[in-house]
Order: C-alpha cells, then sequence, then structure tokens
C-alpha cells in the first residue's frame, strides 16, 4: 500500500479509491509467484464478487494499477437474465460450465478486456518490456470462462495461482471442503504475509 500511496503523495487521483484487498493480493503474488519474474513484466489480475483489480509490474516494480467497478456478479447477473434463470442456477452455470455461456462471457467481460489490452500496450511502450505472464486469482477465477475470455484475449501464458503454494501449512490448516477454492484467499495471504513482514 505504500508504495501505491508513494505514486500519489498528493493531489488527484485520490488513492483511497484502491482497495486494501487488492493491494493485499499483490504482496502475496510479490511473494510467491513474482519472485520467479523478477527481470520481466508481468501482469496480475485480482477478481472478486464486485471489484476486478489488476496491476502491471516491471521487474517487481509496480508500474500500473487500476480498480473496476466489475467482478463474478455482473456475469452471473447477466446469466441469470438471459438464461432466465435464479440466481443460484446463474451462479452454478457460471462455475461448472453446464451450459455454453461463452457469448455471455465475451459480451459481459469485452470492456475489460479492452482497458487490459490498453494498459498493457502503455506499460509495455513506457517499460520497453513485453509482458511475459498473466496471473489470475481471486473467486471470479475459477470460472473456466474467466480463464478462456483473458486467455484468448491476450495472448500469452495466463495462470490462475494457488497463494498457498509456497507456505508451509500444517496438515490441517485449510480446510478440505474448500479444496480447489485456494485463490478465493488471495488478499487473505498478502495481508497476513505483509503483517509477519512489519512484525
Amino acid at each position: 500500500a505504500e508504495s501505491v500511496l508513494s505514486l500519489v503523495p498528493y493531489g488527484p487521483p485520490a488513492p483511497f479509491s484502491i482497495e486494501v484487498a487488492g493491494l493485499a493480493a499483490l504482496t502475496a503474488f510479490l511473494r510467491g509467484p513474482g519472485t520467479k519474474h523478477a527481470q520481466e513484466a508481468v501482469a496480475v489480475i485480482e477478481s472478486g464478487a464486485k471489484v476486478t483489480f489488476m496491476a502491471l509490474f516491471n521487474k517487481n516494480v509496480l508500474s500500473l494499477v487500476r480498480k473496476f467497478d466489475f467482478g463474478s456478479e455482473t456475469f452471473v447477473a447477466r446469466v441469470q437474465q438471459q438464461l432466465g434463470v435464479d440466481r443460484e442456477t446463474a451462479m452454478g452455470v457460471v462455475a461448472d460450465g453446464s451450459f455454453d455461456i461463452s457469448q455471455i462471457a465475451h459480451e459481459v467481460m469485452d470492456p475489460f478486456l479492452r482497458q487490459f489490452s490498453i494498459s498493457r500496450d502503455f506499460v509495455e511502450r513506457r517499460e520497453d518490456s513485453r509482458v511475459a505472464d498473466v496471473y489470475l486469482s481471486g473467486g471470479a477465477s475459477l470460472s473456466r470462462y474467466w480463464l478462456e475470455e483473458i486467455q484468448g484475449a491476450v495472448g500469452i501464458n495466463v495462470h490462475v495461482w494457488n497463494p498457498f503454494e509456497n507456505l508451509r501449512l500444517a496438515p490441517d490448516a485449510y480446510p478440505a471442503n474448500l479444496e480447489g477454492q485456494q485463490t478465493r484467499f488471495t488478499a487473505a495471504v498478502g495481508a497476513c504475509l505483509g503483517v509477519f513482514q512489519e512484525t
């Protein structure tokens, strides 16, 4: 959070528009997959229910960060509307892919993907470096449609990453009933790592 605030020490843009959860997810990334990209440019997309947070790093230095009022709830609401189903059914369709909703996914995600492409081009020109990989986290990354749309739009390696993969955990530390949903905890892991770093 301090590095982001230092980019805007006074005047607009207002730093309060950046969410702490997104910044915490970036901490988890830098302590995890970011260690493998110390000499490259990479992108991180943390997508929750209502907000998507995007950051681009070059050599582990933050180059650009953006917040979008768009998340999995937008996707679910559109599926609910277009298929004429209740919210619970729409959530199931988005999660398990029981119906082909790729066209709906494209319509919903297209504005975000255009903004991502503009941001990536801006950073690549400014930093004179190509973005090598994109890392996805957050609840929306569990949807195969989310992954497929991003992969199709960016044309580079896209990874859904587990924030626990580089941590030593006690055998029963992660509940068995939440297996497969580790990406939902990226911000929480980042917040914990940030606290441990400060102590």
